[in-house]
């Protein structure tokens, strides 16, 4: 049986994702990954990662949006995870389980990257550097999922409640261009708050 996880894709205005360094006395120790943890009983995901976010970093969130779910086989176990975007939360990260963290941008080359990333996370970064808009006939196209529907508003609906059983990030296609809709709606949200930001990603 699989062991949920809740695990958190913290993006700054910049692009940029925040990867958490596994602690000493855990498994695969000293290996880099999105911050999170497993579901308690009767947890949401969001409500998962919004507890596990407090305990691992002392950041507060209200809000998280399903971007993916991917299984994988460690040595350790099978674990089902659950990603989930987040663009706005309370607080500077602070390493509560003195672990390490570090802001880092999916765009550059994976030579600048810090090292070794776990393998669920690695296919993340490639996602990550997706514009947010795209044609057709980019082969983007083969990287994503996508639906299509009447209007905006109707589009990050249904791209919610597909992102939480997708395999991979689903995109609303409009003709012959695909568009990234709740990443869109937050880059509108913190555009039309003056260009403010959380505190923990200034």
């Amino acid at each position: 049986m699989a062991i949920d996880v809740a695990a958190g894709v913290l993006l700054n205005p910049q692009g940029e994702v925040l990867l958490a360094q596994r602690p000493q006395g855990k498994v695969y120790a000293g290996w880099w990954e999105v911050p999170g943890g497993k579901f308690e009983p009767g947890e949401t995901p969001h409500e998962a990662l919004a507890r596990e976010l407090e305990e691992e970093l002392g950041l507060r969130i209200k809000r998280s949006s399903a971007w993916c779910t991917r299984e994988y086989h460690y040595a350790h176990g099978h674990v089902r995870l659950h990603f989930r975007r987040v663009w706005h939360w309370d607080g500077e990260p602070r390493a509560m389980e003195s672990q390490a963290f570090v802001w880092l941008d999916p765009r550059k080359p994976a030579a600048t990257w810090v090292a070794p990333l776990l393998p669920a996370t690695e296919p993340l970064m490639a996602w990550l550097a997706l514009p947010v808009c795209f044609r057709g006939t980019d082969a983007c196209c083969d990287q994503v999922a996508w639906i299509e529907a009447a209007s905006d508003e109707q589009a990050q609906a249904m791209v919610e409640a597909r992102s939480a059983r997708s395999t991979k990030p689903v995109y609303h296609r409009v003709g012959d261009e695909y568009r990234d809709v709740l990443r869109l709606a937050a880059q509108s949200q913190l555009a039309s708050s003056g260009g403010t930001s959380s505190p923990g990603s200034r």
